[in-house]
C-alpha cells in the first residue's frame, strides 16, 4: 500500500519579504533548505573570512539571529578588522551580555582581515552596549538577495546596525537621501539614523555592473564574427 505523500514545502523563490528579518543559525538540514530559510551558517549561509570566529561567541551569534537582529547605538567607534580586534569585540560582548557597535570604513571592510590585533583600537572594550531593536518597530516592505526595504522606529539618533553581509556593492536610501553604507561589526553593513520613524533602502549592484556585462556580451559578439568570418 503507497504511503500519502508529503506535501512539498519546497519554495522556489528567493523573495525572503514573507519571512521578515527572522534568521536561524544554521539551516544545514533540507527541512529548512527548500523553504529557503535564511542561516548564518549551512546552505546559503554568511560568509568571509571573521564568520566562524563571530559567531563562536553566543552573545554575537543571538544577535545576527532571530526576528529582531537590528541594532541601534549612539556611541561607537571606528576600528581595523583583524581576528585580535574581534577578539576584543568578542569580550566586550561577553561582559556586557549584548554587542556594542563598532564601525568600519569601506576601504577596510574592502581589505582582506589580517590576523594582527596592533590597530585595534582598546576602547572597544569599553564601549556601551548597542539597544536591540524589537521586531514590533521593523516593517519588512521587500527582502530579496539584492533589495532590502524596511521602515524602522527607534527613540534616539545613532547608527543602526544591520546584520546582513556587508559588501562594497551595497549602497543605501535613508529619508529619501543616499547614506553611507559603512561595515558593522566586521561582518555587517550599518547606517546612521535619526530618532522616529526612518525608512531604509538598501540595494546592491555588482563592481563593474552593468559595463563588464556589455564587455563581456561585446567580446562573445566579436569572437562569433570571427568564426563567422574564418567560416566564409
Amino acid at each position: 500500500m503507497d504511503r500519502p505523500r508529503r506535501p512539498s514545502r519546497h519554495v522556489t523563490s528567493v523573495d525572503l519579504t514573507s519571512h521578515g528579518l527572522e534568521r536561524v543559525a544554521d539551516n544545514g538540514s533540507n527541512d529548512t533548505l527548500v523553504a529557503k530559510t535564511p542561516a548564518v551558517s549551512g546552505y546559503a549561509a554568511i560568509s568571509g573570512p571573521l564568520v566562524r570566529e563571530y559567531m563562536a561567541e553566543p552573545v554575537l551569534q543571538d544577535a545576527a539571529t532571530g526576528p529582531s537582529r537590528l541594532w541601534i547605538a549612539a556611541t561607537v567607534i571606528e576600528s581595523a578588522r583583524s581576528s585580535g580586534c574581534l577578539d576584543r569585540l568578542r569580550a566586550a560582548a561577553r561582559r556586557l551580555g549584548a554587542p556594542p557597535l563598532v564601525i568600519h570604513q569601506p576601504a577596510v571592510m574592502d581589505a582582506s582581515a589580517g590576523a594582527a590585533g596592533q590597530d585595534c583600537n582598546a576602547a572597544i572594550e569599553s564601549l556601551p552596549a548597542a539597544d536591540r531593536v524589537p521586531a514590533s518597530a521593523v516593517q519588512v516592505l521587500e527582502y530579496t538577495p539584492q533589495r532590502l526595504k524596511f521602515r524602522v522606529h527607534v527613540d534616539t539618533a545613532g547608527w543602526l546596525l544591520v546584520t546582513d553581509s556587508w559588501s562594497r556593492g551595497w549602497s543605501a536610501v535613508v529619508n529619501g537621501r543616499p547614506a553611507e553604507v559603512a561595515g558593522g561589526n566586521f561582518l555587517f553593513r550599518a547606517v546612521q539614523v535619526g530618532p522616529g520613524t526612518n525608512s531604509i533602502e538598501f540595494s546592491y549592484r555588482p563592481f563593474g555592473y552593468p559595463w563588464l556585462l556589455l564587455l563581456s556580451w561585446s567580446t562573445l559578439a566579436m569572437v562569433a564574427v570571427s568564426a563567422w568570418k574564418s567560416v566564409r
